[in-house]
């Protein structure tokens, strides 16, 4: 039997919503995503990818320790369009938001506030 850095394996370079459990990202270079495929009609699902800057008190410092995070989710979408609008009008390339995701599947539900 080989050994299995589980930690290693499963924190991986992208973010995971536990359900209830808030999340505070810092979050920009925000693009269409391009990864994520509708299982129906296997064409690329609407949403937006990010480059997570900072993550709970933990900021990633460079391009190889920073993580993604990519939303698809059209409640999460339609929550995240007026502070990335904002920011937009103010000039800035980053958001800070609080997420906390509820729920599974089509009952999911998200709180998405922004975070000063």
């Amino acid at each position: 039997m080989g050994n299995i850095e589980w930690n290693d394996l499963l924190s991986g370079g992208f973010i995971k919503l536990e359900d209830g459990k808030p999340k505070k990202l810092v979050l920009s270079n925000w693009k269409p995503q391009e990864k994520f495929k509708d299982e129906k009609t296997g064409e690329l699902r609407k949403g937006i990818t990010f480059t997570v800057l900072a993550e709970d008190d933990k900021v990633y410092e460079d391009e190889d320790s920073q993580k993604e995070y990519t939303v698809t989710a059209i409640r999460a979408l339609v929550k995240l369009r007026p502070i990335i609008e904002k920011a937009e009008a103010a000039g800035k390339d980053f958001i800070k938001v609080n997420i906390v995701r509820v729920g599974e599947g089509r009952k999911t539900e998200y709180s998405i506030s922004e975070v000063q």
